[in-house]
């Protein structure tokens, strides 16, 4: 875990650029439509398939951020439990001093 940051970033960066690839795939398939050189079918195949790809990407990127959240704070806040009690009773065989 000792680069656990360094690994998550690079994920993330990995992970927008597939994103923007899809994108980009995305457009391309959009203009080839409309030009008229996509064949039957293949438009909403490509299209379907660079946007679930986005999606996933997405996700990933989003939960890479988070774990990154969790790595960097990851130390234990320790809360002073005096602050919360106001007395304390001592009992004794079952009776309240």
């Amino acid at each position: 875990m000792v680069f656990a940051e360094d690994v998550l970033v690079r994920v993330g960066i990995a992970c927008a650029l597939v994103a923007a690839l899809s994108v980009l795939g995305g457009a391309a398939a959009i203009v080839l439509k409309v030009l008229g050189i996509a064949t039957p079918g293949w438009f909403s195949v490509a299209l379907g398939i660079l946007l679930l790809i986005f999606l996933q990407t997405g996700a990933l990127t989003l939960m890479t951020l988070m774990l990154t959240g969790v790595v960097k704070g990851g130390s234990v806040v320790t809360i002073n439990y005096e602050n919360f009690i106001d007395t304390v009773q001592h009992t004794y065989n079952g009776a309240v001093a």
